[in-house]
């Protein structure tokens, strides 16, 4: 769980203390939606296995993306209709979004 803003130096500080973990999670809280501030991970490049959760929607996958390069993303309420109930749509935009984010980084 992150308890302070997100850079370099945290991430870094993160895989120093858990070296032996197969991956990092990096989410802002318990399944409530919230994000945090990916700018400070900025042209950090990593090759840990990051996993970015908390707050990705269709809407803001792209941006987190185009910031950083995570080995993986959770997502989940942020492709929901509503509470506990998931939105093929909002799956598929989802899913378009980071197809479009990854053409970009390869054209």
């Amino acid at each position: 769980k992150i308890q302070q803003e997100v850079d370099a130096e945290y991430v870094n500080s993160v895989m120093k203390t858990y070296s032996k973990a197969s991956a990092v999670l990096l989410d802002p809280g318990a399944g409530d939606g919230r994000s945090f501030n990916w700018a400070g991970l900025q042209g950090f490049s990593c090759r840990e296995k990051i996993i970015v959760a908390g707050g990705l929607t269709p809407d803001n996958i792209g941006k987190l993306l185009e910031i950083f390069k995570p080995y993986a993303v959770d997502v989940s309420s942020g492709v929901e209709a509503c509470v506990g109930k998931k939105d093929p749509e909002r799956i598929k935009k989802f899913i378009n979004e980071v197809r479009r984010v990854k053409d970009a980084r390869f054209a």
